[in-house]
């Protein structure tokens, strides 16, 4: 998937003016250069994906990650709780900001989009306090601690005079290869056209079902959670039905061998110094050790 420009960028930032006012539940490291914030507003729910130098903007695909990384744990501290206040793209750049506010506290997320991408948090000063890659550059450095510089401003692509409309072209087989925000027509392939940017980015970035799944509902989920506890249960009855199978093997054992038994415990009580050898002597049982410190026989049975 290619980068996207600058002008691609400012219309995905206005699509994004409906997320101020939402609040921040989680945020998930996806990837490397992969992110997912968690979202909520008067019981509306959305997820926001962010995908460095490629795509921002709001996904119906759910993925996360088994165990959080650090930069997640440390993103999480910083901005969960908080409310998006505005984004915007800044200088007409391939940068995006998130601005955040919780109280008295004001922070920000800084996205570069060019590159390999960065994912930086600053306060209300523009001072950086997280980094996900902290560099030094020829003219500028991103560092924890440092305020926040942007790289000199690079000259924006003219506008096109072409149709402004979100395009996904997909091939004869069906698979998505391109997407466009101005063409809306590729000789040799089938066009289709979301009803959003942002809706454009999302399939075409999921475009292969083994990459991302659907949001669960709530129902699919229940459902979901129930077939893992009945698994869970009947792995716990199978290991009970192997112990109680091994415990009456066992059992059986002792009952058919009773009499020896009790032959060679009489042995060792009218003898309290006898021998491993003595005791196998007097009964048919294999005797593996008397240990006469501790008072115990082990044997063999069949």
């Amino acid at each position: 998937m290619r980068s996207i420009n600058s002008q691609e960028l400012g219309i995905l930032v206005d699509e994004l003016a409906g997320i101020s006012g939402f609040y921040i539940d989680r945020f998930y490291e996806i990837d490397e250069g992969r992110f997912r914030l968690k979202v909520s507003k008067k019981g509306e729910q959305a997820n926001l994906q962010i995908i460095l130098s490629r795509a921002i903007g709001r996904t119906d695909y759910v993925e996360t990650r088994e165990k959080p990384t650090d930069f997640a744990v440390a993103t999480r501290k910083r901005i969960e709780g908080f409310m998006i206040d505005s984004v915007t793209q800044l200088n007409g750049d391939r940068i995006v900001v998130i601005a955040l506010h919780k109280g008295e506290s004001h922070v920000n997320i800084i996205l570069e989009m060019f590159g390999k991408g960065n994912f930086i948090i600053t306060d209300e000063q523009k001072m950086i306090t997280l980094a996900y890659d902290a560099h030094e550059y020829k003219d500028r450095s991103i560092k924890p601690g440092l305020e926040y510089m942007p790289p000199p401003k690079s000259t924006a692509p003219a506008s096109k005079d072409r149709v402004l409309k979100p395009t996904i072209f997909r091939n004869k087989e069906g698979k998505a290869v391109d997407y466009s925000f101005f063409d809306d027509k590729k000789e040799g392939f089938v066009a289709e056209h979301p009803e959003s940017f942002q809706k454009m980015l999302d399939i075409f970035c999921h475009d292969n079902p083994m990459e991302a799944k659907k949001e669960q509902t709530s129902h699919e989920k229940l459902i979901e959670e129930i077939n893992a506890s009945i698994a869970k249960q009947q792995k716990i009855l199978d290991s009970l039905d192997a112990e109680i199978a091994k415990n009456k093997e066992m059992g059986d054992k002792l009952f058919k061998n009773i009499a020896v038994l009790n032959e060679m415990l009489k042995a060792a009580r009218e003898n309290k110094r006898v021998t491993k050898e003595e005791l196998q002597q007097r009964t048919k049982i294999k005797v593996l050790n008397v240990d006469l410190k501790d008072k115990t026989v082990t044997v063999e049975v069949e």
